[in-house]
Formats: C-alpha cells, structure tokens, sequence
C-alpha cells in the first residue's frame, strides 16, 4: 500500500496548528480544523495536477528543491503562523505558490474551501496561502529523505490517487474545472502515469542490470568453484558439503534479490496498466471537463452532441456500467461513467434521453425483459440523484429482443447484454 501523503502532511502540520491559525484568522478552531482538512487535499490535487504534464513536473520540482522551500518551517509553524513579519513573508510566498499551481481558479478554490468547512472565503484564501508553504516544506523534506527525483515525485503523486478519491469533495474539484473527484482523477492520472513510467522503467532497466550483472556473477562463481573442486583432491563427502553451501547460498542470493525486485516490477505493471488506457480530457459548453476513454461511450455521446448532426435516435451503448450478477443493483465501478454522464446532460440542457435495456437469449425471456427494464430504471434514478430531471429521461427494457452480436458464443451474448442511452431530442 502507497504511503498516504495527505495524512503524513497533515501529521507534520501538528494537532496544535488549528489552534494557532484560528486565532490570526479569527475563526473558530472547529472551523479552522474543518478548512485546514479540506486544504491539504485540495493543494494535493494541485500538485498532481500540474505534474501530470513533463513542462509542469520540472517545474514543481523545482520549486520544491529549490532555496526557496525552507524545509526547516516544519520546526517553527507555531511561531511563524501566529502573525507579525514571518507570517507576512509566509504569505507572499504562498501566494506566489498558489498561482503557480491553480492559477486564476484560486478565488473559486478558496471559496469551496470556505463552503466546505463553514469559513470565510477571505480567511478561507488566507489559510491556503499560510498551508502551501509548509507542504511545499514536507515535500522537500520527504523527497531529500526518500533520495528522490522528479519521475520519483510522480511516482509518489500517482500513488496518492485512491487515498485522493475518498477526501476530495466535489466542491474543490468543481472549482477545478471538473464535474466530480473521479473526474479530476482520471484526467491528471493519464498524464501523471505517463511521468511515473518514465521513473518506473528507468529502475526496472537498473534492476534488469543488477539482474544481469548477478547472473555472471554467479556463473563466474559457479565455474571458479568447479574449477577448484576438479583439481583438488577433495573428498567426496566433503563435496557434497560444499556444494550444498553454495546452492544455499545462491538461493540465499536469488531470495534477496527478487526482494528488491518485485515492488519495482509491481509499480512497472501498475503503471503499464495505467497507461495503456488511453484518456483524454472533453471541455463541455458549460466550462466543466470531464476525462473520458478514447473512442468508448462518452467521447462518441460528446462528439454527436458537440455536432451540427441534429437528428434523434442515435445510439450509444454504455461501456463501464457493471451491474451485480443476475440483479439490477449498480456496482460502485459504474458510479464514474454516471457521473460524467450526469455533466454531459447538464451542459446540454436541451436532449432528452431514453435508457434501452437489454439481454441475451439464455433463460427465461419473460425474466430477462423484465431485469433488463430494471435495470434500464435504476440507471435513470442513477442520473436523476445526480440532478437531472425525470422528465428528460425515458426508461424502457427489451429482453433479448434487438441482438447485436450472435447469441450462440460467449462472446456475443455478452455484447447483447448492454445499456444503450438512445438520444431523443437534440
């Protein structure tokens, strides 16, 4: 499991610090705490965001390493947050960092910090700008510590995806640009994986080379050690010994060394997986983005909208909807491609839409319409939870009627076992 950096900075900020900022701000502790909860994650996000790019990332490198990140304000925060000159310099410079990483979203930021924790959005802009300083602070101290470099920060950064996903809310992301945490995630995670392969295949290449180096190593080893057994007049007991020693040894060697090698081949395979998912980043009419699969169900419902194409009844099957076996309960995989559909729909106030069920042949065909109308249903409660209106959105299922694919393989019983959002009106 990735170390979880928001609860290691929140750590180092200390359980004191609320106290001390709540004082200069004139806030609540309660409030503050609330704030400095939902900073911490919100600037993370900032970090990922701006290395998902190579440009960014050595950029942010940078400025992490560089002379004008004290890590040392780690061991003064109280004294230095509590107002006066050393504030006001934290200030300037936290200013400079929050520019650098959001740019001109700062305003809207501090605003869904203030609305998530009940703060002002003016004491919410300053407590981001005393925060950024010192997690700049941790990070330079937690990369000098790890003997980390920029492909190693990315690294790190795209680890921190799933401890993200559980603290970002979504009025940090909407402020963002982005329709929901998932949404955010899966943009900057193309890129950031991207930078992470790099670091990934470079110590991959370094283990392979250990690998190779041990390899001789051990056939030099192995040809000396004969060697020396065939001239000497050692007797046989004694050989057996001996050899045993060494096969121990060698397997002592081999132990050690898949030790090391495994978690970097592990990460080499995550991101591998990562990367091989190709995503890219949709702007919708109303200013909102949303990350979605090249070529699959949201870039194709895009594209049409986006279009002069205004005729009705065109078709698209869902592609990331997953469903419990045998039942029309939604698993929790399907909750992004709702969401983002739920963006799509918002920012084309105008379609209607009719959710199309359907099945394949096996079975009872009365049972299969049935399930297949069910589940056309919960997935248009889905998207009205989500705000949009019932009266956009038709339901209806179809059983095993309309096949695409051939019923008598597995494989086309699966593609006849599909969603489709049938567009209506333009």
């Amino acid at each position: 499991m990735a170390e979880n950096l928001i609860e290691m900075m929140q750590s180092s900020l200390g359980s004191s610090l609320p106290g001390i900022v709540s004082k200069y701000l004139g806030e609540s502790e309660t409030t503050t705490r609330s704030a400095m909860g939902a900073a911490v994650p919100a600037l993370l996000a900032g970090l990922m965001q701006q290395s998902s790019t190579s440009s960014g990332l050595s950029q942010l490198f940078s400025t992490i390493t560089g002379p004008q990140t004290d890590s040392g304000l780690l061991n003064s925060l109280a004294s230095s947050f509590g107002g006066g000159e050393k504030t006001g310099s934290i200030l300037s410079q936290g200013s400079s960092l929050l520019t650098g990483l959001f740019g001109d979203r700062v305003g809207a930021l501090a605003g869904a910090v203030g609305s998530a924790s009940g703060m002002k959005i003016s004491s919410a802009n300053t407590l981001l700008g005393l925060v950024a300083p010192a997690l700049f602070a941790f990070l330079k101290r937690y990369l000098t510590t790890s003997k980390l470099d920029a492909q190693g920060l990315a690294s790190v950064l795209y680890d921190q995806r799933d401890h993200l996903r559980h603290r970002l809310d979504d009025r940090i992301t909407n402020a963002l640009g982005y329709a929901s945490p998932a949404a955010f995630l899966s943009s900057v995670s193309s890129g950031l994986s991207g930078q992470a392969a790099a670091a990934a295949g470079r110590v991959t290449d370094a283990a392979r080379d250990v690998g190779s180096g041990a390899t001789r190593a051990g056939s030099a080893a192995y040809a000396a050690a004969s060697d020396t057994l065939d001239r000497a007049a050692v007797p046989v007991g004694r050989r057996a010994w001996f050899w045993g020693a060494l096969v121990a040894a060698a397997l002592l060697g081999i132990w050690a060394l898949q030790s090391w090698m495994t978690p970097i081949q592990q990460t080499a395979q995550n991101v591998a997986t990562g990367v091989a998912r190709a995503v890219k980043s949709v702007d919708l009419p109303d200013g909102v983005k949303i990350a979605v699969t090249s070529g699959g169900f949201l870039d194709s419902l895009t594209a049409f909208l986006a279009s002069s194409d205004t005729s009705a009844g065109k078709s698209f099957t869902f592609d990331e909807l997953q469903f419990e076996t045998g039942s029309a309960t939604l698993t929790k995989a399907s909750s992004q491609q709702l969401e983002h559909l739920a963006a799509v729909l918002k920012a084309y106030g105008n379609v209607a839409v009719n959710v199309a069920g359907y099945s394949d042949n096996t079975g009872d065909p009365a049972a299969n319409k049935r399930l297949s109308a069910e589940r056309a249903a919960t997935v248009k409660q889905a998207l009205v939870s989500l705000g949009i209106p019932a009266s956009r959105i038709t339901d209806e299922g179809f059983g095993p009627e309309k096949p695409i694919a051939s019923n008598d393989t597995e494989e086309g019983r699966a593609k006849n076992r599909r969603v489709e959002l049938v567009v209506m009106k333009r």
